[in-house]
């Protein structure tokens, strides 16, 4: 009875070969200006240190995440607790992989999936009282991330409506 294939992905952080490091080298030469730009919008300061986290951190993920893409559109998710930079780390291998890695990117964050504040102070009176609130499990409406995410995969480059939730 032989045993069934077992899939082990790839793990990151890689390896770099000189090739890559010289590529790193070049794209951040390239885009530079553009991160820079970024991190001034975003309001983010110690340029130095995140000049060379552009170089030792983010260009590697976006590469490896390049290298992963193949026709069939990837998913990709970033977790991580209230204030950590997800959404900053998304904007910048957003950045990285569409200006170096030639990628559709789209991005969007799970706060965009919550239920309408109507359907939570429904579930706030039938179910329990935390339910009116966000971010609480049963607050976010998975079948409109399911249905968006099948639309970006079924895309074909036409526009797909993400919505923004109003934390107002």
């Amino acid at each position: 009875m032989s045993s069934p294939s077992v899939h082990h992905p790839s793990i990151w952080p890689v390896e770099l070969s000189r090739e890559d490091a010289l590529k790193i080298t070049g794209f951040k030469q390239a885009i530079l200006d553009d991160y820079l730009a970024l991190l001034q919008r975003e309001q983010i300061s110690h340029h130095d240190e995140m000049i060379e986290q552009l170089e030792r951190l983010y260009l590697p993920m976006a590469i490896w995440i390049a290298e992963k893409h193949t026709d069939v559109p990837l998913i990709f998710g970033i977790n991580g607790a209230q204030g950590s930079g997800k959404s900053t780390l998304c904007k910048i291998l957003g950045l990285l992989l569409s200006r170096i890695c030639n990628k559709r990117v789209v991005s969007f964050s799970i706060d965009d999936l919550y239920k309408t504040r109507e359907q939570r102070q429904q579930l706030a009176a039938t179910v329990h009282p935390l339910l009116a609130t966000r971010g609480v499990p049963g607050t976010h409406d998975v079948d409109l991330g399911c249905a968006i995410i099948n639309q970006l995969k079924q895309s074909a480059g036409r526009p797909v409506l993400i919505p923004v939730f109003n934390k107002a």
